[in-house]
């Protein structure tokens, strides 16, 4: 299967449609209208598809709207060529890539250790 998080009940499977560019520049941005937490994969990469990040992100999914107005969800960057393209646009050049919108809709790149405390000590720097 393509789409990793398509059957997921946590974790949001976003598409094209959700995303837009600012009239003053060519820059996409997802419109979700809340703070999200996203994860950017290729349905061909290994450490996309390793349990410890399906169930950090599901575990996230889970807790995060519970307890916080923060969405989490996913974006397949190799599905097809308009995938391809808004991966390009936004810059995403490896995977798996995290990254917080907040709700000023401000990006912020997560680079750390891929487990709960250090990305929830990240989202709540960022939030």
């Amino acid at each position: 299967m393509n789409l990793l998080y398509k059957s997921s009940k946590n974790v949001k499977e976003l598409s094209p449609n959700h995303f837009s560019s600012n009239k003053l520049n060519s820059q996409l941005k997802p419109n979700l209208n809340q703070p999200s937490l996203i994860i950017f994969y290729a349905h061909w990469c290994p450490h996309c598809h390793s349990p410890h990040i399906t169930e950090l992100m599901e575990a996230l999914g889970q807790t995060l709207p519970k307890k916080t107005n923060i969405s989490v969800a996913a974006f397949n960057c190799d599905f097809n060529n308009k995938h391809r393209d808004i991966a390009q646009n936004m810059q995403i050049n490896g995977f798996p890539t995290i990254r917080f919108y907040n709700k000023n809709n401000k990006m912020s790149e997560y680079n750390g250790p891929r487990e709960i405390k250090p990305l929830l000590e990240f989202l709540l720097q960022n939030s």
